[in-house]
C-alpha cells in the first residue's frame, strides 16, 4: 500500500488532493497543462509540470480543481512552493528526494523498460514507477510490462507514451493505474476511463 493510500484511508475526509490509485479507475498522469474538455472529464489525476511551468496560474489550478501538482526533476521547487511532489528522471534519485520531502511527499520515478529500475525505485521508497517514453508511441513491450508489474506488486504504475483512444484504452484494460501523456484530449480521456464498458 502507497503512502497515498494510506493517507487517504486514514482520513474520513482528505485534507488535501491525493493520488490515489489503488481503488480507482485508471486515469491520467498528465504532464502538461490540461485542456478544459479533458479536465471535465475527471480523468486527470495529477498534474506533473517542469520547473518553469510552477507559476501562479498552476497553483491555481491545482487549488481550484484539487489535483496533486509535481514538479518533474527538481524537489526543492517542490519544498519551496509546497507542492505535492516530484517526478525523478531515475531511481538513485529518490533517496535525496524523500530525505527532501519527507514521507507525505509524492515521488514519481522514470523506469523506461526496466524492470530492474523499476524494483529498485519501489524498494527506495517511490510512489509509483512509470514505464515506457512521453514521446514515443507505446511498444509492445509495454503492455507485457504493465502485465507482469500488476501481478507482481501492489505499487502503482503508469504506462507513458503517445497514445491514441485505442492504445490508451489496450494499457488501461492491462491493468495501468495511470495513462502518462503530455497529449489529452477528451477522447482520450473517455477511453481509459470507459475501457471496461462493453
Amino acid at each position: 500500500m502507497t503512502r497515498a493510500r494510506a493517507r487517504a484511508h486514514a482520513a474520513e475526509s482528505a485534507d488535501g488532493p491525493w493520488l490515489d490509485p489503488g481503488d480507482e479507475r485508471t486515469r491520467l498522469l498528465l504532464f502538461r497543462r490540461p485542456a478544459p474538455d479533458a479536465l471535465a472529464t475527471g480523468a486527470v489525476a495529477a498534474l506533473v509540470l517542469p520547473p518553469a511551468a510552477i507559476d501562479e496560474s498552476a497553483l491555481t489550478l491545482r487549488r481550484e480543481h484539487r489535483l496533486p501538482l509535481l514538479v518533474r526533476g527538481d524537489p526543492a521547487v517542490a519544498q519551496v512552493h509546497a507542492l505535492d511532489g516530484v517526478h525523478l528522471a531515475g531511481p538513485e534519485q529518490v533517496q535525496q528526494a524523500r530525505q527532501m520531502l519527507g514521507s507525505q511527499g509524492l515521488i514519481g520515478v522514470d523506469c523506461g523498460l526496466s524492470r530492474h529500475a523499476a524494483m529498485v525505485a519501489g524498494e527506495a521508497g517511490a510512489d509509483y514507477v512509470l514505464f515506457g517514453s512521453l514521446d514515443l508511441a507505446p511498444p509492445g513491450a509495454l503492455t507485457d510490462l504493465v502485465t507482469w508489474w500488476r501481478e507482481l506488486f501492489v505499487l502503482p504504475c503508469a504506462a507513458a507514451g503517445r497514445f491514441t483512444a485505442e492504445t490508451a484504452r489496450a494499457m488501461a484494460a492491462a491493468g495501468a493505474d495511470f495513462i502518462a501523456t503530455s497529449e489529452a484530449d477528451a477522447a482520450l480521456a473517455q477511453a481509459i476511463l470507459t475501457h471496461g464498458s462493453p
